[in-house]
C-alpha cells in the first residue's frame, strides 16, 4: 500500500481552498496556509485538509497560489524555498508574474514551476506549466505528473504573465462586463 503524497499550499482564498479541496477529494494528503487576511471572518475549511503555519518536512510538493499581492507572494515563495529540500518542486501561480521573475527570488531557483491558476479553472480538462528558463526537467517532470494525478492534462505554455487560459476567461469576463454596460443584456441574461 502507497503512502500519500503530502502537498503544502500556501495561498489565497478562495483560489488556495478549491485547489486544497480538489487535491484532497484526489488523495492527496494537504496542508493549508492560507495568506493573512484580517477583513474576512475566519474561513472553514472543507474536510480533510489540514491547516498549518509552515511547511511540514513530509511535504512532496508545494503549491503557492497567491494573485493578488506581490509583495505576499514572493514572502510566501522564499519562505517555502528556505524550509522545503532543494529536491522539493514548488509550483507558482503565473497569472499576475512570470515564473521566471518569480524563480528570481529563490535560491533554488531551478524548482519553480509556473501554472495558471485561477478560481474555477479546475472546471476545464487541462492545467496549463509554464517552466522558466532555468526550471529543471525534475521539477517539469513533478509537476505534470502532480497534474495528471488530479486527472487532468498538463499542457505546456509559454512563461508569459497571465498565460493562456486565465487571460481568455478575463477577456470574457470583460466582454460581459462591456455588454451589460452597454445595455446589450442584462446581468442574468449574460450569466
Amino acid at each position: 500500500m502507497s503512502k500519500r503524497k503530502t502537498i503544502c499550499i500556501f495561498g489565497e482564498s478562495p483560489l488556495a481552498i478549491e485547489y486544497a479541496a480538489f487535491c484532497a477529494q484526489n488523495g492527496f494528503e494537504v496542508h493549508l496556509r492560507l495568506n493573512e487576511d484580517r477583513s474576512r471572518k475566519k474561513t472553514s475549511l472543507p474536510k480533510g485538509i489540514k491547516k498549518v503555519s509552515k511547511a511540514s518536512k513530509t511535504t512532496q510538493l508545494a503549491l503557492e497560489l497567491t494573485n493578488i499581492s506581490l509583495e505576499v507572494k514572493k514572502k510566501n515563495l522564499i519562505e517555502l524555498d528556505k524550509n522545503l529540500p532543494a529536491r522539493i518542486p514548488i509550483v507558482s501561480s503565473s497569472v499576475t508574474i512570470t515564473a521566471q521573475e518569480q524563480s528570481s527570488w529563490l535560491v533554488h531557483q531551478e524548482r519553480l514551476v509556473g501554472i495558471g491558476a485561477l478560481p474555477s479553472l479546475l472546471e476545464g480538462k487541462a492545467i496549463e506549466l509554464a517552466p522558466s528558463s532555468g526550471s529543471s526537467e525534475t521539477a517539469v517532470a513533478a509537476t505534470k505528473e502532480f497534474i495528471a494525478a488530479l486527472g487532468k492534462e498538463p499542457v505546456i505554455a509559454q512563461d508569459s504573465i497571465g498565460l493562456v487560459m486565465p487571460r481568455i476567461l478575463c477577456m470574457l469576463a470583460n466582454e460581459a462586463c462591456f455588454a451589460m454596460m452597454e445595455g446589450v443584456a442584462a446581468g442574468k441574461d449574460i450569466d
